[in-house]
């Protein structure tokens, strides 16, 4: 039967409202919701008639067929079911109508309301935020030397020896020594870091790495000598670079990221322990680029490979990062192990979002201090926001797909005008003041934060080009450069600026550094190593760079070239110090060590004399030397015990075999 202009019908919430809205306002109800309307207006004939109904309960009026609707008896006597109370007795008059203006703010107010519903989280539009909740002062970073020394007087070598776990070069020197091929000396402590002084020292060169061995003086610069310069062989450093390890052998076994483990896990202690960040923090990635084996279809291959197409170096280990903004250096890294092993995780039982566990476990030395943390998409929710909050720190990020319960659909509604229009909502969750913030840049960008305000900031500053015209609007085949501000508040201008620091980082490492190209390798241990001692000569000089006075005058290469030639030096001090000591030592032992010259047999003078040239075999090594022991030598029987001197490179070794064989 059709309906007539004032029947009185009924219809379901989700074909009135939609599914989603209709659920958000009225919850687990919305399937058998019922809601009652007034047939305003008939549009169409016959079969394709159309029936405009205004539903009072819900503000809207919208076009529906009869067969989407249910007539209710205009009669009370033969009627079952009552009117509806929400439907009132002006509503169901035929002669009451709204403009379509007014239809139209009704149903623009009815939809705003259920977008500002979300997930049980209503959200409130303020023309600002005047007042920051973060109650506390900005301060800056500064490191933990642990001493008074002058900081004019530090050396580059100083802030790298800070940056390393050097806490663990005693741990290495000990597993690496187990990786020695048997009969060779073990590996010491200067030795592990001359390793690393000649690995730094290939970023310095554009030849390989045995060119630094190299002694021939046929070019316009003169030969490097690593060996004779700093008591380093080539085949000592070749043998100590394939057996460096940095875990006991006994560990790889069972855990297939057992090779790197240990040195992440030193570098954020050593990180907590010597440097105390400011009052921003940043949550991003980092990637140690690896074109090589992929543990998915080989035994020795990198356990996990990512991909990352946005990233330019984008294949390889991901590692997650925590930096300091105020001097851009790394404070944690946390490897990404594939997604089996990563939600058994910390905070992932509580939370159940990757993102937010992940920067929890890497803010976590620095819960309730009350830092504020910056995070891209990866990381930003509301959820993010309050979990934050009830461990003791501030968040700030940028929304894209995580958008459960923000009002991203209501944002999306609103129309900005011109560049650098915003609008800002509020709400509180568990006690906790929240922020949503919505900039109109090129592409519009959601912020959720728990801190700052909307005060006016400093504007974004956008470098652009544009084609020079003359005077007739016409190309000219030049281009000038100007310069695009863009209004931002100050929620946006603090992200902004704590945002890039991670990035920054990196482009240092793999850009200015390079470690990663100038040690070629097929293990990918070795790759993420090389990575973690990148970032660790970028912090070092990120650190010397922001403490140490008259910094400007170095640049970034000129100190790499410092660290490396002090590590590899290191060697050096160690020897000669050895010696030192020795020859301390022997000096109240019955021993006297004398060149073989002063032997009336090899003196030409000498009716004795049997050789001008004095050289014998050392009785220990076998070696040609030029001493002997006074002592245990009979030179009227010609028994000469030959001994290599202090000077010569097995002479501390041969002497302390001969006096402990003397004396037994």
């Amino acid at each position: 039967m059709p309906l007539l202009v004032g029947d009185r019908v009924s219809c379901s919430a989700d074909k009135v409202l939609g599914k989603k809205p209709a659920k958000q306002r009225f919850g687990r109800l919305s399937a058998t919701k019922e809601l009652y309307g007034v047939v305003q207006e008939t549009q169409g004939t016959g079969r394709s008639v159309k029936y405009i109904v205004h539903f009072s309960e819900v503000a809207v009026s919208k076009a529906f067929s009869s067969r989407s609707l249910k007539h209710q008896a205009t009669d009370e006597a033969s009627s079952d079911a009552p009117i509806p109370p929400s439907i009132s007795v002006e509503a169901a008059s035929p002669t009451l109508t709204l403009s379509a203006e007014q239809q139209e703010q009704e149903v623009d107010n009815t939809l705003n309301a259920n977008l500002l519903h979300c997930n049980g989280i209503e959200w409130k539009v303020v023309e600002g935020v005047v007042e920051d909740w973060r109650c506390m002062p900005k301060f800056g970073a500064h490191i933990l030397w642990g001493n008074d020394v002058d900081e004019a007087r530090r050396t580059p070598l100083d802030y790298w020896m800070m940056s390393f776990p050097s806490q663990m070069l005693a741990d290495i020197s000990i597993w690496t020594s187990n990786c020695l091929p048997q009969g060779s000396a073990n590996a010491k402590e200067d030795e592990v870091l001359a390793v690393f002084g000649a690995l730094y020292s290939l970023t310095r060169t554009s030849e390989g790495r045995r060119d630094l061995w190299s002694t021939t003086e046929d070019g316009l610069f003169p030969a490097p000598r690593f060996g004779e310069r700093y008591s380093l062989t080539r085949d000592r450093f070749e043998i100590l670079l394939r057996c460096l390890s940095f875990c006991p052998a006994h560990e790889a076994i069972g855990d297939k990221w057992a090779p790197v483990r240990r040195l992440i896990e030193g570098f954020n202690q050593r990180r907590v322990e010597k440097l105390y960040p400011g009052w921003q923090l940043c949550v991003d990635e980092s990637v140690s680029s690896w074109r090589g084996k992929d543990g998915d279809f080989c035994s020795d291959g990198m356990p996990h490979v990512t991909r990352i197409d946005r990233k330019p170096k984008g294949v390889g280990c991901e590692l997650k990062d925590c930096a300091d903004a105020d001097t851009k250096v790394m404070l944690q890294l946390e490897i990404q192990e594939g997604a089996e092993v990563m939600v058994s995780k910390e905070y992932m039982a509580e939370y159940k979002l990757v993102g937010t566990a992940q920067l929890l476990r890497l803010t976590k030395p620095w819960h309730g201090s009350g830092r504020a943390v910056s995070a891209d998409s990866a990381f930003a929710s509301v959820a993010t926001a309050v979990a934050c909050r009830k461990n003791g720190i501030h968040f700030t990020g940028l929304v894209k797909t995580a958008t459960r319960m923000y009002p991203k659909k209501y944002i999306d509604e609103v129309e900005f005008q011109e560049l650098g229009d915003d609008i800002t909502l509020t709400s509180s969750m568990e006690g906790h003041n929240i922020m949503a913030h919505a900039w109109g840049d090129k592409v519009r960008k959601c912020f959720v934060s728990t801190h700052s305000t909307t005060l006016p900031g400093k504007p974004s500053n956008k470098r652009r080009w544009r084609e020079v015209l003359d005077e007739d609007g016409d190309e000219i085949g030049q281009t000038e450069v100007y310069n695009k501000t863009v209004k931002r508040k100050k929620v946006v201008e603090m992200y902004f600026d704590a945002a890039s620091i991670i990035d920054i980082n990196n482009h240092m490492r793999q850009g200015g550094l390079a470690l990663e190209i100038a040690w070629r390798t097929q293990s990918w241990a070795s790759r993420v190593v090389a990575t973690v001692l990148g970032i660790v000569e970028t912090d070092a000089y990120l650190l010397y760079k922001k403490f140490h006075p008259g910094s400007t005058k170095l640049s970034h290469s000129d100190f790499t070239e410092a660290v490396a030639k002090g590590l590899l030096l290191q060697k050096n001090v160690g020897a000669q110090a050895a010696r030192r000591r020795l020859q301390s030592e022997t000096e109240a032992l019955p021993h006297n060590i004398l060149p073989l010259n002063t032997l009336p047999m090899y003196n030409k003078d000498s009716e004795q004399c049997i050789a001008t040239y004095a050289s014998r075999l050392c009785h220990i090594c076998k070696s040609p030397c030029k001493n002997y022991c006074n002592i245990c030598s009979d030179t009227s029987k010609s028994q000469i015990v030959a001994l290599c001197g202090l000077k010569s490179k097995q002479g501390s070794t041969c002497l302390v075999k001969h006096i402990v064989g003397a004396t037994q």
